[in-house]
Order: structure tokens, then sequence, then C-alpha cells
């Protein structure tokens, strides 16, 4: 019987992807646990303190100046509305910390939004919107935005709460809409499999669009009336912010559709379309009456690497494993 030896090379080659693939699956196991985490526990770090990030005037310069230097604020909504990065209770932070926290107050003239989002949780745009309108009401500094992409349904929500808006010329702007869902059910499947479910509640309506229970033909009824209410209010807002558009126009005519820049800027959702950041900014100087120097700072919330995947889990992965409705309405 002839025993053949494998040579070191090949030894080594295969403990190496050996350890390779062990580690891949320690990361990618560390990973969903965070997830889920996040989905269950409901966890949310504290945040602490706020860092200042000094970003490009409309020249370019990004160099500290002194102190008593007018600052024009900038507020990033990027991404999606009620995410970690953008949500309410961040910009809130921001205009908190723009008078006596992180800047004298006094200090800031101007509020610049930069906007690039699809949209998002209802009551996050409402509450930004909010935010915005009342900081100006108290401190009397005019708010341009300026569109750098997408400002869709909850970002077209948010920029209402700006003097002007600017955009970019390949940007997309528009969707005055609300939406709820996606919601699935199971009921077919388990009743195929022999799967039962059973919940306990009192009250009528208390289980509404249940992943497991047949859905009754009147199974939003209970609903609607509160998706009219937000939707209601979201074109009545846009309309008021917005005076070329009607909210006839809004309901009958434009209804969610999306627009070019210019198309928007004609129909009245914005005010400038083939804009840039610089020029936007520069027209922000000038109706601040910033003479001279001035400079452009960002606040930045301190959070932790990972609280960005454990602070708002996806609704229709919780909705897919708890089996719950999802009644987070979205203005996207």
């Amino acid at each position: 019987m002839e025993i053949q030896r494998e040579s070191i090379f090949f030894t080594g080659v295969r403990a190496f992807f050996r350890v390779c693939l062990g580690t891949f699956g320690l990361a990618v196991a560390l990973f969903v646990l965070l997830i889920l985490y996040g989905m269950f526990a409901g966890s949310q770090a504290v945040v602490e303190n706020t860092r200042i990030h000094i970003e490009p005037d409309a020249n370019g310069n990004r160099v500290a100046l002194a102190s008593t230097t007018p600052v024009v604020l900038r507020i990033n909504i990027d991404g999606a509305i009620g995410t970690i990065g953008t949500n309410a209770k961040n910009i809130k932070r921001q205009l908190d910390d723009s008078q006596g926290f992180s800047l004298k107050k006094g200090r800031v003239k101007a509020i610049f939004l930069h906007i690039n989002t699809p949209g998002g949780d209802a009551t996050q745009s409402d509450d930004i919107y909010r935010y915005l309108m009342a900081y100006k009401q108290e401190y009397k500094v005019p708010v341009y935005a300026f569109v750098d992409g997408l400002c869709a349904s909850g970002g077209m929500y948010a920029a209402c709460g700006a003097d002007k808006i600017f955009s970019s010329p390949t940007s997309v702007i528009g969707s005055v809409g609300v939406l709820m869902g996606p919601n699935f059910n199971f009921y077919d499947v388990m009743e195929k499999y022999g799967i039962k479910e059973k919940t306990i509640t009192r009250g009528k309506d208390k289980v509404v669009l249940s992943s497991y229970q047949q859905w009754k033909p009147d199974e939003t009824a209970s609903l609607d009336p509160l998706i009219t209410y937000l939707y209601d209010r979201f074109v009545s807002i846009v309309s008021k912010s917005r005076p070329l558009i009607s909210e006839s126009e809004l309901k009958n005519e434009y209804g969610a559709r999306i627009f070019d820049a210019p198309k928007a800027q004609s129909l009245g959702y914005i005010d400038v379309a083939d804009s840039s950041y610089e020029q936007a900014l520069s027209e922000l100087t000038k109706a601040a009456k910033i003479d001279g120097a001035y400079q452009v700072i960002h606040l930045v919330p301190d959070r932790p690497i990972f609280q960005e995947f454990i602070h708002k889990p996806s609704s229709i992965l919780k909705q897919m494993f708890q089996g719950e409705p999802s009644f987070e309405y979205r203005m996207q």
C-alpha cells in the first residue's frame, strides 16, 4: 500500500483558507447579532459631544477664523430621514448647539440646508420642518436650501422650512405623498403547513394588517383617515411655503410625481434650478447681510461606531421577523 504525503505548501494553503473562512463567518455572525440586537432590544446610545466641522465657503475656503466671525450653519439632510445620520433629534441638537453650546450665541447669521434625500419617516420630516420654522422665528435668520441630487417627499417637506430652494441642474425634486408599508401576509402559507397563531387582544382594530391573520376586506378602514390627515397636512405645508403651487394642483395634477430641476422650477417646487453650492451660499450671505469674512460650520453629534446598525433597524426586516404590521408612515 502506497501512502501519498501532502506537500507542506498545500497543507499551508488549506489552513490559510480555513482561517479566512472562519474569520469571515465570525464577522457575518457579529453583524447579524448587532442588527438583531437593535431590532429586538431597541437600544439607543447616548450622544455626549458635538464636533465642529469647517465646511467650504462660496470661495472654497475652509480655514478656521476667529471665534467672533459670523457663521453660516450648514445642516445636512442626507440619506433617509429618520436614520441616525438624518433625524429630527440630531438636527434639533445642531440648532440648539448653534446658540451657546458649541458656538457663541448670536454668531449664527443664516442656516444652509444641504439636501440629498429620498424622504423617510413622516413624523421626523414634520419635526425637522417645525424646528426650522421655530428657529427662524426666534433668531430672525434666513434659511436657504441647496438640493444636490434628490429632494423627494420628506425631503420636500423639510425643505419647506427654507426661504429659498436652489438646486443643481441634474437634481430630482417632488414626490408629495404618503405611504404606509409594505406589509406582508403569511396566512395562506401557514394554513398550507398547519401553522397556527393566537394573539390575545382587547379593543376594536387592535390587530390590523397582522402578517399571521387573514386580512378582512375593510382591513385598512381605520387607517385610511390617518393617511389622509398626514397627506393633507403635507400638501397644505407645501402649498403655503411654495406659493406658485396650489393644493388643487398638488392633489389633482402633480400628485407624488418627481421632476427634473428645470421642470420643478417652472412648477414652483424650487426657486433656482441651474445653480451650485457656491451660488446658493453666496446668495444666502447676501440675504443675511454678511459683509466680509464668514465661516460655514457643520455641527456633528458624536455617536458610537456601531450605532448606525442598531439605532433603527429596517422596518421590513423587523416586520418579517416579528410579524408586526408596519405602522411607520413615510413621506416617500
